[in-house]
């Protein structure tokens, strides 16, 4: 590794992750590939020192990150790939910007930016061009969905990134929801957003 440059660390070597490596390969960027899961095909690529991590959330991740920065010469620059992990250097920042190079907005609007719902929260208080959604947590979000200008074209989990196809408007009094009618501001796992079509006509 090239002690004229300053390494990248890329946090999370999936398919984003490698993605970030082999862009910055081609500029001959000193690179580590760090990742809490070393089997995975990912940490296979050319490209990159590896590391192996604890975790990629929580205290674990900083104290790795933070014993990786004491053996490098000069302030790595980090590249966050997941939501959870960008969750936690955000509550870390203040700890972890001594030692290495990032970006990161305000802890409110990272916060909001790692959700579907909050990121179209503020992209509509920005008056963006973005389609309407609707935030379901329960039966009684499903007017919402009848009211959009058009029939939803994406549902997905609150804070995931999986994507399936949202039932029709004609079903929406079959919409699968769960056993609750209200749920948790944090059950991320149940909730869903579903974004409506885009009328390019």
């Amino acid at each position: 590794m090239s002690a004229s440059r300053a390494a990248a660390v890329v946090v999370g070597v999936e398919v984003n992750g490698l993605g970030v490596l082999r862009s910055l390969a081609l500029g001959d960027v000193p690179l580590i590939a760090a990742d809490a899961n070393p089997r995975q095909p990912a940490m296979r690529t050319r490209h990159g020192r590896k590391l192996g991590l604890r975790a990629l959330t929580g205290s674990e991740l900083v104290e790795d990150l933070l014993a990786l920065a004491r053996s490098l010469d000069q302030r790595p620059v980090l590249f966050l790939t997941r939501d959870d992990t960008v969750k936690t250097i955000s509550a870390h920042r203040e700890t972890l910007a001594p030692h290495y190079r990032f970006q990161l907005p305000p802890p409110a609007i990272t916060t909001a930016l790692n959700t579907k719902a909050g990121f179209q929260a503020l992209a509509q208080q920005g008056n963006f061009p973005v389609p309407p959604g609707v935030h379901v947590t329960g039966e009684a979000d499903l007017p919402k969905l009848a009211a959009l200008p058009l029939p939803p074209a994406r549902s997905s989990p609150a804070s995931a990134t999986r994507l399936t196809t949202a039932s029709s408007p004609r079903r929406i009094e079959s919409t699968r929801l769960p056993r609750r009618k209200t749920l948790p501001a944090d059950s991320a796992g149940d909730a869903r957003f579903a974004l409506a079509a885009v009328d390019r006509r």
